[in-house]
C-alpha cells in the first residue's frame, strides 16, 4: 500500500508537470503565432503561402496596399491571375526545378529561392515584384507547401530601365561620333575603351589600344601637355579645349583641342 501511494504520488506530480510544460510551451506558440501575426499584418511586403495545387492559402493584409486588392479577393485568385504569362511560366519551371531536386534527394530542393516576376494590379497597372519563396515539408517530409515574401521593386526597375536606356544612348554617341573619344584612368593613361573616331585618328586597332597607356603607347609629342591635362582634371575635374600635340602611331604630328571629364 506504501509504494502503492508512493507510485500514486509520483504519478499526480508527474502529471502535474507534464501539464504545466504543455500549457508553458502552448503560451510560448500562442505568443509566436500572435508576433507573427502582427508581423504579416503591418508589413509593408505581401506574405503568403499555397499549396502544393497552387491554390492562396494565407495572404497578409499588405496585399490591398501592393496591388489594390482586398484578401479575399487576391486569395480567390488563381496564381495565372497575379501573374504575367511570361512570369507565370518563369515561377512554374521555378518551382518543378525545386521538386525534381527534392525528388533527387538533393537539399538544394529546400533552399529558398529569390525571383523576379510582374504582377497585375486591380487597377489595371503592372508592377515588378521580387520574390522570395520556399517549399515547406509536410509531417512526412515531403512538399506540403510553399511559402513566400513580395516586394514591390517597380521604382528599382524603372530606374535600372532608365539607366540602361542612358547607357545605350552613351554607347551610341561614344561609338559613332567622328570626334576622337577614350575613356582612360587619369593616373597612367590606361585606355579603357576608345572609339573608332580615336582608331581613324591614331591609325592602332582598337586591340592594339586597350590596356595600354598613352605613355606606352607614345601618343603625347609633348609629355608636358599631358601633365596639363591631368593638373587640370584633379584641380577641377574638368578641362576644356587644351592644345596638344599627339603622335599617331605612324609618327604623324597631329595639332588638337582635347577636352576631358573626370
Amino acid at each position: 500500500p506504501q509504494a502503492m501511494v508512493t507510485a500514486g504520488i509520483n504519478f499526480i506530480v508527474l502529471n502535474a508537470i507534464t501539464a504545466i510544460s504543455v500549457s508553458a510551451l502552448l503560451k510560448r506558440l500562442n505568443a509566436s503565432e500572435k508576433r507573427y501575426r502582427l508581423i504579416a499584418k503591418n508589413v509593408a511586403d505581401v506574405i503568403w503561402t499555397m499549396d502544393m495545387d497552387f491554390r492562396f492559402t494565407y495572404i497578409s493584409p499588405s496585399i490591398l496596399q501592393q496591388r489594390g486588392y482586398t484578401v479575399n479577393e487576391a486569395m480567390n485568385q488563381s496564381l495565372e491571375e497575379v501573374l504575367l504569362p511570361n512570369s507565370f511560366e518563369k515561377s512554374l519551371n521555378l518551382i518543378t526545378g525545386k521538386l525534381n531536386l527534392i525528388e533527387r534527394g538533393d537539399p538544394e530542393g529546400w533552399a529558398p529561392v529569390v525571383f523576379e516576376v510582374e504582377q497585375y494590379c486591380k487597377d489595371g497597372s503592372i508592377i515588378w515584384t521580387s520574390t522570395n519563396a520556399r517549399i515547406l515539408p509536410g509531417t512526412d517530409k515531403k512538399p506540403e507547401s510553399i511559402l513566400g515574401v513580395t516586394v514591390d521593386i517597380t521604382i528599382r526597375k524603372k530606374s535600372e530601365e532608365k539607366l540602361r536606356k542612358s547607357e545605350e544612348k552613351f554607347r551610341t554617341a561614344f561609338t559613332t561620333s567622328p570626334n576622337s573619344i577614350t575613356i582612360s584612368s587619369i593616373e597612367d593613361g590606361t585606355f579603357i575603351d576608345v572609339n573608332d573616331g580615336f582608331i581613324r585618328l591614331m591609325g592602332y586597332s582598337r586591340k592594339q589600344v586597350i590596356g595600354e597607356s598613352s605613355i606606352s603607347l607614345n601618343i603625347w609629342n609633348n609629355s608636358k601637355d599631358r601633365d596639363r591635362l591631368v593638373s587640370g582634371l584633379k584641380k577641377n575635374g574638368l578641362v576644356e579645349n587644351l592644345e596638344a600635340e599627339f603622335k599617331s602611331k605612324d609618327g604623324q604630328i597631329i595639332n588638337g583641342l582635347m577636352s576631358a571629364q573626370i
